[in-house]
């Protein structure tokens, strides 16, 4: 590895270059951020003339800037990072923030974070109004906390143009190292590129790859999908319960895999009284927390025997999703099931195998709606009740594959097929 300086222009006053050399194919010159007076320039040694102490200060700097950078090279390229011209730009940004650079303070991400959750109130949302919901602003809060343990990790400041792939696959390494799961880890590579991205609408530069920047997620394997099935629900409701608040939690757990929503606008958005009456059959409107969409739901009749003859009491979703561990346990719901867990010695997740009530959360009543309908009633009309956007999202939602709905169809048209010879008969 070579590093050397050199000036450029024909003005008094020029930017020193830094030149980074490690083979044929790495060869990078880039600004230092430093300039000089050309004639106060030893172009044979490369360096400042050494005739006063600012000079010598400077000397001083551009030797640390090229410690810095070879340590930080044998570094990332043991951790086998992409070395470029980028890299080394980022590098110098970093050390010269180190330095003390001044940077202009609407540069740095923790502030433009910031700038998004002050304007919260005034920026378009999702649903064509103005305004981002209460759970978007939310996850901005949460995410300019995760970032201010990132910049603590790293002893300083992050500036916005220094977000390039380099830096995301040393963010998302720290991720994993913190045990933050492949989807949670992902959804934080999103809200930097939205952040970075709103903030080049605001007039801030931004690293050229940042377009190149791709966020994550895990594929869960069709075993990994956890719901409850027809005949586990139907276990559940009969066994027999001596706990009020089992009985309760059973309760909204039925009507729940009955209506197909997220355990949070179950419990916080269902109310009885927004039940209609249209062309003759009940209707439950309820609007997503989530989305802002505004689902009519029908009332099937187990939904509505529960509705009936149940006094629903309110809980909360952290209590919910407590209760309904125990109460699949009291009901037997402990076949062997493939799913991840937090280790509470360990602090780590660990997948494997486990009693399936330990896995059973909020979330089942929408999947279990959506797979023990799924085949039964048209996709198109399930989407419309979970919400989900698209076909190819639903599928991964409840473990399916295109081919399975190619069956579904296929399985539909011979029921077709036979209404019709009969109806000719």
């Amino acid at each position: 590895m070579t590093i050397k300086y050199l000036i450029r222009g024909n003005s008094e006053t020029v930017n020193i270059y830094i030149r980074f050399v490690v083979d044929r194919n790495t060869d990078f010159k880039r600004k230092t951020g430093y300039v000089i007076n050309q004639k106060d320039w030893n172009a044979s040694k490369g360096q400042p003339n050494l005739k006063d102490s600012e000079l010598k200060s400077l000397k001083i700097k551009l030797d640390k800037l090229s410690t810095f950078l070879e340590q930080n090279y044998n570094e990332d390229f043991s951790n086998s990072i992409f070395i470029n011209s980028e890299w080394v730009q980022s590098k110098i940004d970093i050390f010269n923030n180190v330095s003390n650079v001044t940077k202009d303070e609407k540069d740095l991400l923790f502030n433009h974070i910031q700038f998004i959750i002050d304007t919260a109130n005034t920026r378009p949302n999702q649903k064509g109004g103005i305004g981002l919901s209460e759970r978007r602003v939310k996850g901005y809060v949460t995410f300019k906390k995760m970032i201010e343990r990132y910049e603590e990790n790293l002893k300083r400041k992050i500036i916005i143009k220094e977000v390039n792939l380099v830096f995301v696959e040393n963010f998302k390494k720290w991720l994993f190292s913190q045990k933050y799961s492949v989807n949670y880890s992902g959804k934080n590579i999103d809200n930097l590129k939205t952040v970075c991205l709103d903030a080049e609408k605001n007039g801030i530069e931004i690293s050229t790859q940042l377009n190149n920047v791709k966020g994550f997620s895990e594929n869960k394997l069709p075993e990994e999908i956890i719901y409850l099935s027809s005949d586990e629900l139907e276990k559940i409701e009969n066994t027999l319960i001596h706990k009020n608040y089992l009985n309760n939690v059973r309760d909204w757990l039925i009507l729940g895999c009955y209506l197909g929503q997220r355990g949070s606008d179950l419990l916080k958005n269902f109310d009885k009284n927004k039940i209609k009456t249209v062309k003759g059959r009940e209707i439950l409107e309820i609007r997503q927390e989530k989305t802002g969409k505004l689902v009519a739901i029908p009332i099937l009749p187990k939904a509505k025997e529960i509705i009936e003859t149940k006094d629903l009491r309110r809980i909360s979703i952290q209590n919910f999703n407590e209760y309904l561990k125990e109460l699949c346990q009291e009901a037997g719901i402990d076949t062997p099931t493939k799913g991840t867990l937090l280790n509470a010695e360990s602090k780590i997740k660990e997948k494997k195998l486990y009693p399936k009530y330990k896995l059973i959360s909020s979330h089942v009543c929408r999947r279990s709606y959506a797979s023990n309908f799924y085949g039964e009633i048209p996709t198109p009309i399930i989407m419309s009740i979970t919400a989900h956007s698209t076909e190819k999202m639903f599928l991964k939602y409840i473990g399916k594959t295109s081919y399975d709905n190619a069956h579904s169809m296929l399985d539909y048209f011979d029921k077709f097929m036979e209404r019709k010879n009969e109806k000719t008969k």
